[in-house]
């Protein structure tokens, strides 16, 4: 798919799952220590984002000449690549573009990480929703200090990065020379070298005066304008730049008809009953749910966070079901939302999401829970043994063996120390419920919560 001087990103199948892969390989040979730094480096901060518009990571593996990454396949082209295919886009589709790119960069930035080379060739894009990829140059960065390594793409470096004294609003320049191409057709700055590029940003010397251009708002000016101020102390936020009132041209709509509906009505009843069956609910979570299921669900995730952070708080969820006219008392939302939030940050994340608001009944269908059962049975024996189960859990860090045997021993029918097809398929078949359950049961839902609050441990959001 893709080629450069230290590896190349491969097309690839699950064999098991039989879902489309991306898998990066980065080639040891001649990798110095700052490059085998930073290849770790990336892959920590893979295994750590978690957000609809950022490149998901399933794995890595470790081979003898080769680091391995494997991550989502992202729908559609790079960025202008697909804006060609579209025939260009309107100033609408570009407010939209701009919205997700904020919303992941302040996602990113809030987690202490910089990409450090936003540009065109790092988005892909199939007409509806955008992803960041390509995080080769990314880094955790400390509030508190300045960067001073020349990272990024020339024409999209910001100034203070050439004069290697930077933060992480780097991205927020790099994205203001995205916008300005998008608006305009062409780059701010250009030049025969680098070295000239370099200079013309330097001396904020121009080739076209955005405010000239015909036909874009005064609102697209005037936000471009504030993404490419010099100054970066002084250059606003990517959380700042989502209330920018260009955005107002989404005009995004709040009700998407049944879709919504179900979705909220999925959340009312995600319950899990002990954390062997929450651990193999994630997995089908993380492996299991297809490329058009997420594109629905990314959709009213959107709809959901309203401040565009990329997580859903519990205002933000009650907003949500207040719109459907479902009014909740503060305690009936705090108790549905400890349920969501499966590793107690106190926000829901998208993967927390996805696993609560997705149809249950289409996920934990015979056939996909067949696939995972025969993934899990690695002797083929027909049962999943303690040991099989571990090897699973283990790349989480999740359930330990004595808490898991216990745990087995509640599920297993027949005694005999392990899960058969038809005690697993009874296990996560339980988790489909068809009726909303009244929120004014409270022996139920205080039997549920504590259920989840006495596990020993919680599930971290970066599971297997």
């Amino acid at each position: 798919m893709g080629k450069g001087a230290q590896g190349e990103v491969r097309k690839a199948l699950h064999y098991k799952t039989k879902e489309a892969r991306a898998i990066k390989a980065i080639s040891k040979a001649d990798m110095n220590q700052n490059h085998f730094i930073q290849t770790l480096t990336e892959i920590s901060i893979l295994k750590k984002v978690d957000h609809p518009n950022v490149v998901k990571i399933f794995e890595f593996f470790e081979s003898t000449n080769y680091f391995h990454i494997v991550m989502e396949m992202c729908d559609g082209k790079r960025l202008f690549n697909k804006i060609i295919d579209l025939g260009g886009v309107s100033e609408r589709r570009t407010a939209d573009i701009l919205f997700q790119l904020m919303s992941a960069l302040r996602y990113l930035h809030n987690h202490g990480i910089v990409h450090r080379d936003i540009k065109s060739e790092n988005i892909m894009y199939n007409g509806r929703n955008a992803k960041i990829i390509d995080f080769g140059t990314s880094r955790f960065f400390d509030p508190l200090k300045h960067m001073g390594e020349l990272k990024g793409t020339v024409y999209y470096v910001a100034p203070e990065v050439i004069t290697k004294k930077y933060n992480e609003k780097c991205d927020i320049w790099s994205a203001g020379i995205l916008l300005f191409i998008l608006l305009t057709g062409t780059p701010p700055f250009i030049g025969d070298r680098d070295q000239e590029i370099f200079n013309n940003i330097l001396k904020e010397q121009y080739c076209l005066d955005i405010d000239s251009v015909e036909d874009i708002s005064e609102e697209s000016k005037d936000i471009v304008k504030q993404m490419l101020i010099y100054d970066h102390e002084k250059r606003p936020s990517a959380e700042s730049l989502l209330k920018h009132p260009w955005f107002s041209i989404l005009k995004r709509s709040d009700d998407k008809g049944g879709s919504i509906k179900n979705i909220l009505r999925n959340l009312e009843t995600f319950t899990t009953k002990n954390k062997l069956q929450e651990g193999i609910f994630y997995y089908f979570v993380n492996n299991m749910v297809t490329k058009k299921e997420h594109a629905e669900l990314a959709e009213t995730f959107k709809v959901l966070d309203i401040n565009g952070d990329g997580v859903i708080t519990r205002e933000e969820l009650a907003e949500g079901f207040k719109k459907l006219n479902k009014i909740y008392s503060p305690e009936e939302i705090d108790e549905l939302f400890e349920l969501i939030d499966t590793d107690g940050s106190g926000t829901i994340s998208y993967t927390e999401y996805v696993a609560a608001a997705i149809e249950k009944e289409k996920l934990l269908s015979d056939e996909r829970l067949e696939t995972v059962f025969k993934i899990f049975d690695e002797d083929k024996s027909g049962k999943i043994s303690v040991d099989e189960f571990q090897k699973i859990f283990d790349k989480a860090n999740y359930i330990e063996k004595e808490e898991l045997v216990e745990l087995i021993s509640d599920c297993d029918l027949n005694d005999d120390g392990e899960i058969d097809w038809l005690e697993f398929r009874q296990l996560m078949r339980k988790m489909i419920v068809k009726v909303t359950p009244n929120f004014q049961e409270k022996q139920k839902w205080n039997t549920l919560q504590s259920n989840c609050k006495n596990s020993s441990r919680r599930m971290t959001i970066n599971k297997y």
